[in-house]
């Protein structure tokens, strides 16, 4: 935990866009500790497996609650974000969110998903209730909201977000939002498509981590409209201000309202984006429609609708995506949910309203749920080889792509980018092409890889086609499979154009050693160079690179172009100033959003004209 040393600062703000914010006031708060980051996956397992706690997502739905509805259609589940496939209608929350039995903290997309891997993930699909038993068994409790706020800023008074005032200063992402035109364009600069595991940005000035964006945070206030107005004197500056009455959280406007306490939430998601919810700045919040007390502290929860301003609330019986987080007793947030007993009749309401949507088929645009897993395939010679895959769990014919990593390995990055294309509407795998090292880290891997620059082609070409097979393989797939590699990878994928039947296109990003030279020459582990293979180059080809690249220079460059032409391929290149090696790749400093952004729809343009 991180101590918050308490002082004096200016809570909320008079920023139009969001009157709830205001009237900024001064507050005084005093020092307590606080969780570093929201609740995991891992931590909230343990909680289940000490007490045998089912959290309310896991629970059959009392009929009484739902009193038009079909008892055999109340199963336990929660709400799930669908992305759209494009423009939708953004006061219709039905075209984005669905109820989907069976999905809950451990299911989080429903019954085919899971989190394998996610350890390090908030846990969401966690509600009001299940965050009061987290809090009593870790000892913990949440903050207040003028808590929350003071920790949030990490001693930048003023500030409209926890790092300073630009949102992206040098164009690097400080928090996972969705950046795009929700709910159907994430550009995905901050790196992450859902959640990301905590800590994969800078802390705060106190040390926290993700108090914006990511998933929502718990306070234990209740709501009101706006802010207490500014003390008249100076010896009259509120000190540690909680609102502890529900009287003034009902909302009178909306029909059923009256009768539902609603509670704080702050900091935003990984669905807060520009067009539909700036919850991502220090004073902004949600409020939630929902009874009890909850642990200190929690972090993340993204709301299923939008809300006209800062501070709010969220109500009780609807999904979202939450962890939680604590003062000196707290840590966890809550997220997709059903209405229980303890919640009122509006909450039910809703949940009604979710779960009729769902079954009439009520969506304007198709979306995709994807499905993640680790499978084992039959490689180059037969060799057992580790893969992971991603793909769209609806019914359809995919097409497919294998995703071929960098030399740095089989790592983090290179899952996500295949989750992207599963997201997009490929069915998406990708081989470990360092495994037959045995058991060891990613980085004994590397050490090891960068010895020899890789494995074997002829090895690394069989693992590829028997990759594709795999795709082809699939209930899903149209009978499709194009590649895709990045450094190493990207020459591997060149190669693959020429050597690997199973292939129907090839990316190629940033390929080096394309052309032969001294560090790589023609040997058994490389029987032939990508370059001399052009002439055999049998499918369409697409070329991502930097014109700040010295591998490979943008003369080498030129030079794979003039073959490619001479030998009248089909190809498509691509070149980028202001880029160098790997600049998709988020974690390094070579990292460059604007052209990623570009560059990945280049991608994704290619592979619908030749994999359709």
């Amino acid at each position: 935990m991180a101590w918050i040393p308490g002082g004096e600062f200016t809570m909320g703000s008079d920023f139009a866009d969001y009157p709830e914010e205001g009237p900024p006031h001064r507050v005084q708060v005093d020092g307590f500790w606080m969780d570093e980051h929201t609740v995991t996956v891992a931590e909230f397992r343990r909680f289940v497996k000490d007490t045998g706690y089912v959290t309310v997502a896991e629970r059959p739905l009392d009929p009484a609650y739902y009193p038009n509805a079909d008892p055999k259609l109340l199963v336990p589940g929660a709400l799930v974000f669908h992305r759209t496939r494009g423009p939708v209608d953004l006061t219709k929350m039905r075209n984005w969110w669905s109820y989907v039995p069976g999905a809950n903290w451990r299911n989080p997309g429903g019954p085919r998903s899971n989190t394998g891997g996610k350890e390090r993930h908030p846990v969401v699909q966690v509600c009001w209730e299940d965050v009061a038993a987290y809090a009593e068994w870790a000892g913990k409790e949440l903050p207040t909201e003028a808590e929350w706020e003071f920790a949030a800023r990490g001693g930048l008074e003023g500030a409209t977000y926890c790092w300073g005032d630009e949102f992206a200063p040098g164009g690097k992402m400080m928090a996972n939002t969705w950046q795009g035109e929700f709910p159907w364009e994430n550009l995905m600069l901050d790196g992450h498509e859902g959640t990301a595991p905590v800590g994969s940005f800078r802390p705060n000035g106190y040390g926290l981590f993700d108090m914006a964006g990511n998933v929502w945070e718990w306070t234990c206030d209740f709501y009101t409209q706006t802010h207490e107005g500014a003390a008249a004197h100076a010896c009259c500056v509120p000190e540690n201000p909680r609102v502890l009455s529900a009287d003034s959280s009902f909302d009178t406007s909306d029909p059923g309202g009256a009768h539902i306490p609603r509670r704080v939430i702050k900091g935003g998601s990984h669905l807060c984006a520009p067009n539909y919810c700036l919850r991502y700045s220090a004073s902004a919040a949600l409020f939630d429609r929902r009874s009890g007390k909850g642990p200190r502290r929690q972090r993340g929860l993204s709301a299923p609708w939008r809300y006209p301003s800062g501070r709010t609330a969220h109500r009780a019986g609807t999904s979202a995506q939450s962890s939680t987080r604590a003062r000196l007793p707290a840590h966890l947030a809550s997220t997709s949910c059903q209405p229980r007993p303890s919640d009122d009749r509006m909450a039910g309401q809703i949940r009604l309203m979710d779960l009729r949507g769902e079954l009439q088929g009520d969506r304007s645009m198709p979306t995709f749920n994807t499905v993640t897993e680790h499978v084992t395939l039959a490689g180059h010679n037969g060799d057992e080889i580790e893969a992971y895959t991603a793909r769209p769990s609806d019914p359809g014919n995919y097409p497919g792509v294998v995703v071929i990593h960098h030399l740095p390995g089989w790592d983090a990055w290179t899952r996500e980018v295949v989750r992207k294309f599963a997201d997009a509407g490929y069915n998406a795998i990708a081989p470990h092409l360092f495994c037959r090292l045995g058991p060891a880290s990613e980085e004994q891997l590397r050490t090891e890889m960068f010895k020899t620059w890789g494995p074997p082609d002829p090895q690394a070409m069989g693992d590829i086609a028997a990759s594709a097979r795999y795709l082809k393989s699939l209930p899903t797939s149209n009978g499709k499979a194009g590649c895709i590699g990045f450094c190493s990878g990207g020459r591997q994928a060149y190669l693959a154009a020429s050597q690997v039947e199973e292939i129907d296109a090839a990316v190629d990003c940033w390929g080096g050693a394309v052309i032969p030279e001294e560090r790589f020459p023609v040997s058994d582990i490389r029987p032939i160079s990508p370059f001399e293979a052009t002439k055999d180059i049998r499918v369409p080809l697409l070329g991502i690179f930097g014109n700040d690249d010295q591998f490979p220079t943008p003369a080498e460059v030129d030079k794979i172009e003039d073959s490619l032409k001479a030998n009248g391929k089909d190809y498509e290149f691509y070149r980028y100033d202001g880029a160098g090696h790997g600049f998709w790749a988020y974690p390094s400093p070579g990292y460059r959003p604007e052209q990623t952004v570009d560059s990945w729809k280049k991608v994704l343009a290619f592979y619908e004209k030749h994999l359709s």
